[in-house]
């Protein structure tokens, strides 16, 4: 991803350096590989990055923070280090949301040069459609008779949003149509000499994936 021995030289003593990150087609501009490193450039904006990060012979001891790019530079440190050492330590980045081409920034201790490989990101949170389904219930409604009855459980995993209910003849009048816990209740009645059929629905939906 980044390697200032090929590009931008040694981050000098107590200064920062930023990169960029994501959104990357060819990373040799920073001396990382000629590449999207195997798809992590193509992914767009993710929202954190997990890095190896090697110190390459620095001036004197120290250490370096890794931390959004824009960001407060916090107090830990990613990598601690000794003269001339070559250290390395991997670590998760949260990284800059914002416009900026650069998403990180490193800042240094003691002079060094810096390795950053990329090993894997996070995304941000994706809007996912909900994954809904409709159960019901029939009911034989006898003639000039009441009925109040529940539709089925919604399957496991899935919630209950709404129902309603129906009945197959104009004469069979729905009295009341109300959710009620894990099921719709109905209430019918049937204003005709003869039996007819009448359905409870449950809309039930779910986040897919759980």
């Amino acid at each position: 991803m980044f390697d200032t021995r090929l590009a931008g030289g040694a981050i000098a003593a107590n200064t920062v350096r930023s990169f960029d990150v994501t959104a990357v087609a060819d990373y040799s501009f920073q001396g990382g590989a000629a590449s999207n490193c195997n798809g992590a450039g193509a992914a767009g904006s993710f929202a954190a990055a997990v890095i190896n990060f090697t110190t390459v012979t620095p001036s004197a001891a120290g250490y370096i923070t890794a931390f959004p790019f824009g960001a407060t530079q916090p107090l830990a440190a990613t990598v601690n280090y000794g003269g001339g050492d070559i250290r390395g330590n991997l670590a998760t980045v949260a990284l800059d949301q914002g416009s900026s081409a650069n998403e990180l920034s490193v800042y240094s201790f003691a002079q060094t040069h810096l390795v950053g490989d990329i090993i894997g990101y996070f995304i941000n949170p994706q809007a996912t459609a909900l994954d809904c389904t409709r159960v019901q219930t029939s009911y034989n409604l006898t003639a000039s008779g009441t009925l109040n009855a529940p539709s089925p459980a919604c399957p496991v995993g899935y919630t209950m949003t709404g129902g309603d209910c129906y009945s197959a003849s104009y004469s069979g009048r729905v009295v009341s149509s109300y959710p009620n816990g894990l099921v719709h209740y109905c209430s019918w009645a049937n204003e005709s000499a003869v039996a007819m059929n009448v359905v409870a629905f449950a809309d039930c939906c779910r986040v897919p994936g759980r």
